[in-house]
């Protein structure tokens, strides 16, 4: 679920091609699935409450194309859900964290940080980190300088500081990271997302 670039990835997201549905349907279409079926039309029509019930469908592949819909209709109805699919295995996680960074809502913060102190896959940890620039307040910059080393996380730092300048809320501290990461990082998505933050910052550049 690794990002491409911003202006293509939110579609993708609620899109009907995500795999879904039972095992032994991977090689169908989607639309073939009656529960996906469902659940795209639930999302549709924004009709969060009876998607909630999905949160702990015996299928992960339910479960994770669930917590995708929400990112869509962007309620914070599901909260405590959400919350507890970010412990579950790393697709269900990265649905979730999706979702939470849709719902732009700053009490996920703790909540994603405290996941991030375990191991999990690079991609895993890029959803964390975005969806903390889309939540986070003003200390969150603090919190990314704090917490950077070169290389560790490079790619989900850029962007959670690109998040931050797009919603005004990257301040010097962040500005600061966004040209440490641009002189010490090679990757060009790393660079890209780091070069985003400084041109939608608003602040003077060095």
């Amino acid at each position: 679920m690794r990002k491409i670039f911003f202006w293509v990835l939110f579609p993708l997201f609620p899109a009907v091609f995500i795999s879904c549905g039972h095992s032994e349907d991977y090689e169908k279409p989607v639309l073939e699935s009656s529960e996906c079926r469902n659940i795209i039309e639930l999302q549709d029509k924004r009709e969060s409450k009876s998607l909630i019930p999905y949160f702990v469908s015996e299928d992960y592949q339910l479960r994770q194309r669930a917590a995708l819909a929400f990112g869509s209709i962007q309620d914070t109805a599901a909260l405590e859900s959400l919350f507890t699919m970010l412990e579950e295995d790393e697709p269900i996680a990265q649905a979730a964290a999706f979702a939470l960074g849709q719902t732009g809502n700053p009490g996920a913060v703790p909540v994603i940080k405290k996941v991030l102190e375990r191991s999990m896959l690079p991609e895993t940890r890029f959803e964390f980190f975005d969806a903390l620039g889309k939540c986070g307040e003003i200390d969150l910059n603090y919190w990314l300088a704090s917490n950077y080393n070169v290389g560790k996380d490079a790619d989900g730092t850029a962007w959670a500081l690109m998040e931050l300048a797009f919603r005004k809320k990257l301040n010097p501290a962040g500005l600061e990271l966004a040209l440490t990461i641009l002189e010490n990082e090679n990757d060009y998505r790393v660079r890209f997302g780091a070069a985003h933050a400084l041109a939608r910052s608003g602040l003077d550049l060095p």
